[in-house]
């Protein structure tokens, strides 16, 4: 270990050929090795170090670029890019934004059978709100107050209240009376100030309107149609 200042609070042996080097062999060495705020070397070229300074921050360099930085509220990793200042709720960074044209990923890499979670919780609940991807079924699913309320199926489709979805988008309640203070499950709203009078917009059928075609269809709780609205 190369040093400047130390102090070691059991035995040790130093090299005799080169006063700088310190070395811990047999016993365990107990007490503590006080860097004094130095650079811990790792490597042969000393372009890889470990350095605590006064600031109370741990930092890390490997092949000599800055990567790691360890406080006492939060960790960053940075591959590049100019130092950054976060709000002061960050607990962790991470970085590579040298060049407009840099992305930057965090992978969560789990078994092809199983699900990647990303849990948001709080001290009651560690994962009351979560994002997972299931890989067996290769779906997302959303997860708010503890229950799945959405997901995304490996074709695309998109199911709200329910696991399944038949169509590309199913939206699905139960007794939604009690959910919702009206009844309705669901309400598109265009508030423009009398300027923007457009609502829903539906395009179905073939490009010259030819045959019948069915832009909507009316079916009771049990599946049952009840009617239709079709042009031709």
């Amino acid at each position: 270990i190369v040093y400047d200042v130390f102090s070691v609070g059991n035995f040790f042996n130093r090299t005799d050929s080169d006063s700088r080097y310190l070395n811990v062999a047999g016993d365990t060495m107990s007490g503590a090795l006080d860097l004094n705020g130095q650079e811990l070397v790792l490597d042969a070229d000393a372009d890889t170090s470990i350095t605590a300074d006064t600031d109370d921050q741990i930092d890390i360099k490997v092949g000599g670029t800055d990567v790691g930085k360890i406080t006492s509220s939060k960790l960053e990793f940075k591959q590049s890019g100019s130092d950054f200042t976060t709000a002061s709720q960050t607990v962790a960074l991470f970085q590579r934004n040298s060049t407009t044209g840099h992305g930057c990923k965090v992978t969560i890499l789990s078994g092809n059978n199983t699900a990647g979670d990303l849990n948001f919780g709080d001290a009651e609940d560690e994962d009351i709100g979560k994002i997972s991807y299931a890989h067996n079924t290769n779906t997302m699913s959303f997860t708010t107050n503890a229950s799945e309320r959405m997901r995304l199926q490996s074709d695309g489709r998109v199911s709200i209240g329910i696991t399944t979805a038949q169509k590309k988008l199913y939206v699905y309640a139960n007794n939604s009376r009690n959910e919702y203070s009206d009844g309705w499950i669901s309400r598109f709203h265009n508030d423009g100030d009398n300027v923007n009078l457009y609502g829903i917009e539906i395009f179905c059928g073939a490009y010259d309107a030819s045959g019948t075609n069915y832009p909507m269809r009316f079916v009771d709780g049990d599946g049952t149609e009840a009617g239709y609205i079709s042009f031709n």
